[in-house]
């Protein structure tokens, strides 16, 4: 009974979810019986991808997105202390760092346990990680290849 309820629930959350793109003219490729979406945006630099799963069982809608490139391993520390510079300047969401293979994840995750997230809180959500990724990904990428130094990062992010 309860696991019927959950479903209920995500089913509502993946067709507002499904809504609120449709509304906002986005293209995106449907999983239905996974209740996941996965939809690509432009950026201003690096292409971005992103997959939403809405999790029946947590009662989440995670959004994530895999940056295109690996930290290098001599590059592991400095990108880890960019994320970690990331991370404290952000509202919502977070970056993590995957220090055994370099890769680097967006994420971010909004509860809707026993309620309904309305359009408007969706589309923010979605907004908010393409936002950030695209503020981000790019910084990343030249602390990652050599053409900026932690030092220059720091600086451009303060």
């Amino acid at each position: 009974m309860e696991d019927q309820k959950k479903l209920i629930y995500a089913r509502e959350a993946y067709d507002t979810l499904c809504t609120c793109l449709d509304n906002i003219g986005w293209h995106y490729k449907k999983f239905e019986d996974e209740l996941k979406i996965m939809f690509g945006v432009g950026g201003d630099d690096i292409p971005m991808n992103f997959l939403v799963i809405v999790d029946a069982d947590r009662q989440l809608i995670r959004i994530i997105s895999l940056l295109p490139f690996q930290m290098n391993r001599d590059k592991i520390v400095e990108g880890a202390v960019a994320t970690c510079i990331i991370n404290y300047m952000l509202a919502d969401g977070s970056f993590d760092l995957d220090i055994e293979s370099g890769h680097i994840m967006f994420r971010l995750t909004s509860s809707f346990r026993e309620s309904l997230l309305g359009e408007e809180a969706l589309k923010y959500m979605v907004s908010i990680s393409c936002f950030t990724v695209d503020k981000y990904n790019d910084q990343l990428s030249e602390l990652n290849e050599g053409k900026i130094t932690l030092a220059q990062f720091i600086d451009n992010n303060n």
